[in-house]
């Protein structure tokens, strides 16, 4: 813990405090001799998380794309682009 709050540059009591939350959601676990590690449910529930996430996120796209009202295909021309873009700054 003390060098993963030294690479954040936080408090170790911050790192503590976020594992012991992570733990009471059962989404890591802490055994003294294995170390900590990521639960199987704990790593469903984070997929299932960043799933809904992503949902919300499209739903609020969505929602600003009916305000200006723009047509599917305008939609995916846009978000076309966008993609191009955005693999192009990752390549």
């Amino acid at each position: 813990m003390r060098q993963l709050a030294a690479d954040l540059e936080v408090n170790p009591n911050t790192v503590a405090k976020a594992y012991s939350l992570l733990e009471l959601e059962d989404v890591v676990r802490t055994t003294r001799r294995r170390g900590t590690y990521v639960s199987e449910n704990g790593a469903a529930e984070a997929a299932e998380g960043s799933r809904a996430q992503l949902g919300e996120a499209i739903d609020r796209l969505l929602e600003v794309a009916e305000q200006l009202r723009m047509d599917r295909r305008a939609l995916q021309e846009e978000l076309e682009q966008r993609l191009d873009a955005w693999q192009g700054r990752r390549a």
